[in-house]
């Protein structure tokens, strides 16, 4: 704020963003109509900074809204999606056919205290997570939209998954029924996909084997 900017979301943005809008609109972009929004530091126009109390964190990541991939820069959402050929998921043979990558953030926080992350201070130190419903609507949601703007609906279609959070092993019943479900979709939709996780979260041979069963294909590690 100190430098240039006047409004300031702390921690997770999709329902203060919302408020902010809202607020501005009908006060006319007036800043000290943002005194209710918790979660929220901003500047008035003699300097003064203000932040508001705490907004907790969101505790149903289901109702987040799906990515809004119909922009007018979807082309380039396209090519910031497609996979460089020096990317080594191109090497593995089980996936040297997918062309494009998607992100979906499955789940959020993290109760750890490593001095290294900020993760804990931005998501907060309640992990919490979408349901495998909903992570799966996403994933179909981007091959809507792909199919929709190129047309190509008869072709079938394949898509390396990053699974953005640090902590997906955190709940491993949970990563157990996500893997259930991808395995049961056909064989021609289902994706290859890449995780983060910590050391202690994947010292276990019969979760390692639903998770290369189910085609996940590279795990990035926190020690």
């Amino acid at each position: 704020l100190m430098e240039g900017f006047d409004i300031c979301v702390r921690g997770e943005g999709e329902l203060a963003i919302v408020e902010v809008v809202e607020t501005l609109h009908i006060n006319q972009n007036n800043l000290s109509s943002l005194v209710d929004i918790k979660g929220l530091s901003y500047k008035l126009a003699n300097g003064e900074i203000f932040h508001n109390e705490e907004r907790e964190s969101i505790h149903d990541l289901d109702q987040v809204a799906l990515p809004d991939w119909y922009q007018d820069d979807y082309k380039r959402i396209l090519r910031e999606h497609t996979i460089p050929d020096w990317d080594s998921v191109k090497e593995n043979s089980l996936a040297n056919s997918i062309t494009l990558s998607m992100m979906i953030e499955s789940s959020r926080g993290c109760p750890f205290q490593c001095t290294f992350c900020t993760t804990g201070q931005i998501k907060g130190k309640k992990w919490r997570a979408k349901t495998t419903r909903r992570i799966i609507t996403e994933y179909y949601h981007f091959i809507g939209f792909y199919e929709n703007i190129f047309e190509t609906h008869d072709q079938p279609l394949a898509i390396f998954v990053r699974f953005l959070e640090d902590n997906f092993c955190y709940d491993r019943h949970r990563v157990e029924n996500l893997c259930k479900e991808l395995i049961k979709l056909p064989q021609k939709e289902r994706p290859y996909w890449s995780i983060m996780a910590r050391a202690t979260d994947i010292n276990n041979v019969h979760l390692l084997k639903i998770l290369i069963s189910a085609g996940c294909i590279r795990i990035y590690m926190g020690a």
